[in-house]
């Protein structure tokens, strides 16, 4: 999150950047636990 805010601060990143940044990372967490159940699951 501290980086996020520097980005920010910094004019470097609009917060759309951040929030897509953080909602794909949330997304990739998510899948990457779904595919290793169904994986053990094999």
């Amino acid at each position: 999150m501290a980086i996020a805010w520097t980005r920010l601060c910094w004019d470097v990143h609009y917060p759309s950047d951040i929030f897509g940044g953080w909602s794909l990372a949330i997304f990739l967490a998510i899948a990457g636990d779904y595919l290793t159940k169904v994986n053990a699951k094999l």
